[in-house]
């Protein structure tokens, strides 16, 4: 059985302001907002601040690398279960679905 509040969605980001609002609702809608968004973010835009005013945890760093970024998420992440996406991925629901229900398994 799913439960989307056993999951974190991580990702990094860099000046994403264009696709950062999209990616995030598209989570919060597929979850029913209930999984828990880590973004770990190097911008000079705003991006973290969009990140925020939608929900998402925000951890600022200096621009390291895109692997530096998703790998500082993945550790800041407090659920069970973490699913990585880019940015400028266009989030599915039954993708989430099926990735929560496999690592139920």
């Amino acid at each position: 059985m799913k439960k989307y509040d056993d999951a974190s969605v991580v990702m990094g980001s860099r000046n994403e302001e264009k696709a950062i609002r999209k990616v995030i609702t598209d989570i919060q809608k597929a979850t029913n907002n209930q999984a828990e968004i880590v973004v770990v973010d190097g911008s000079t835009d705003r991006t973290p601040e969009i990140a925020e005013e939608l929900g998402a945890v925000v951890i600022r760093q200096k621009p390291q690398g895109y692997g530096v970024a998703v790998k500082k998420a993945l550790l800041s992440a407090t659920r069970d279960i973490i699913i990585t996406v880019d940015c400028d991925d266009k989030v599915f629901r039954r993708e989430l679905e099926l990735s929560i229900r496999k690592c139920q398994e």
